[in-house]
Parts: C-alpha cells; sequence; structure tokens
C-alpha cells in the first residue's frame, strides 16, 4: 500500500497567484506592483529547496509512493538496509580491527633500564649494548626485533626523510583534513536535507510532477507524518556513521 498521490500542477502556486493578480487588474498601480513582488520574493525566499542527492539515504523518502511502485520500493529497502549495515560493519572493523599490538611507553622505559643495559646483552665482540644495537638498526640482532623496528618507524614519523622532512605528521594533517571535509560535508548535506523536510506542510504525502526539458521533476509539497519522522531518524543515523 503506497503512501502519498501525484499532483501535475502547471506552474509554481506562489507565482500563479501573482499573474492571475495581474491579469486581472491591468491598471495596477506600479507601488501595488512592487509591494506584491516583494511578498512573493519573501514566499519563495521562506521555501527550502534541497535537491535529492542520488543515495540511498536520501533517495528513501520516495519509498512506498506512486514515484516508485512496490517493486522499486521493496527494492530500495533492501538497499537501505544494506547499505546501513555494511557502514556500520565497515566502522567496527576500523575501530576495534586495527588495534595494534605495540609496546607501551612504560614498557619501552623499562625495557630499555633493564634489559637495553644489562652487560649480559651486551655484544662480547664490539662491547656495544643492546640498546645502542636497537638505535644503530643492528640487523643481526636475534632479539628486541619489535623495539628496534617500533623505535625506527617512530623516528621515520617524526624526522621524516630528506625530500620531506616530518613525513608523518604533515600525512597525519592532511589525512585529518581530508576526514574533517567529508565530515563537514555529510553534516551540510544532513542539515539542508532536514530542513527540506521540515519546511514541508504536515499532511498527506503529496508529490508536484513537472516536466521541464524533457526530464520530469518530482517536488514534495506536503508529507505525513510517519514519513518525516522515518527519514529523520535514517538522516539522523546517516550523520553518526559520518562522525564515527
Amino acid at each position: 500500500m503506497t503512501d502519498g498521490s501525484i499532483v501535475l500542477p502547471p506552474e509554481d502556486t506562489t507565482i500563479q497567484k501573482f499573474t492571475s493578480t495581474l491579469s486581472s487588474n491591468p491598471s495596477v498601480d506600479i507601488s501595488t506592483t512592487k509591494q506584491q513582488l516583494g511578498t512573493l520574493l519573501q514566499e519563495l525566499e521562506s521555501k527550502v529547496c534541497h535537491p535529492i542527492s542520488p543515495t540511498v539515504w536520501e533517495v528513501s523518502v520516495l519509498m512506498f509512493t506512486p514515484v516508485c511502485g512496490k517493486l522499486g520500493s521493496l527494492t530500495l529497502g533492501i538497499l537501505a538496509l544494506v547499505n546501513a549495515l555494511i557502514q556500520v560493519f565497515f566502522c567496527f572493523v576500523v575501530t576495534f580491527g586495527f588495534q595494534f599490538d605495540t609496546p607501551s611507553a612504560q614498557d619501552v622505559a623499562t625495557w630499555r633500564e633493564t634489559v637495553a643495559h644489562d652487560v649480559k646483552n651486551a655484544d662480547p665482540m664490539t662491547s656495544r649494548s643492546l640498546a645502542r644495537r636497537v638505535c644503530d638498526n643492528d640487523d643481526t640482532l636475534h632479539f628486541s626485533n619489535v623495539h628496534k623496528d617500533l623505535y625506527h618507524d617512530l623516528k621515520k614519523y617524526t624526522q621524516g626523510g630528506d625530500v620531506v622532512p616530518h613525513m608523518g605528521a604533515i600525512l597525519c594533517c592532511v589525512v585529518i583534513l581530508c576526514w574533517l571535509l567529508h565530515v563537514t560535508g555529510e553534516l551540510t548535506s544532513c542539515l539542508s536535507f532536514s530542513k527540506a523536510l521540515l519546511s514541508l506542510e504536515r499532511g498527506q504525502t503529496h508529490i508536484l510532477v513537472r516536466v521541464a526539458w524533457g526530464k520530469k521533476e518530482f517536488h514534495f509539497e506536503s508529507i505525513s507524518f510517519v514519513r518525516l519522522a522515518s527519514t529523520l531518524l535514517l538522516t539522523f543515523f546517516r550523520a553518526c556513521i559520518a562522525c564515527w
């Protein structure tokens, strides 16, 4: 059972009111026309326009309407569910699956004060301590290779190479900036979409269909409370995924 109906208006109702006023009063005063035009512009500016982006998050607002039909609505619902599950699974894997088992700062300090400077672990040929061999990146070490790799990874991150110094810090800043830009874009789209939904009249869902330049355009005139609540809930879930 679909919710909503489709109406085919000849033109925008606000503009139609203004044109009908001019046609019925050909000798209308200029000042009156300016006032009516100002009122018309205020009404147009008060309308929130948000083109539906080709994503499952926003196209889901058309589910169970004559625009999608029963089969299209069922397909769209399955795609929305699969999309949400995939994104939650991806965030879960990134959060809990990429935890590296590296020694803590306290463990490294304890290792340096005990094992690294112990005479028993020094090289009998060169008399170099284990700490010196780790810092010199000695490939002949038969233990403490974890500390050697950790030391040189941190050194590369903080100092970088000859071409680009501080490469690790710069790369980290670039990644954070890209993430912030992506999150900002998602949150901006969610906010614009939510404002457009809240600006619609409450009642039965009505969708206006227009044909412009050979293409069909769909415009929401009113939206039901159930559709509004479910779409806002899905948009809130989208924002949470973007900030995860």
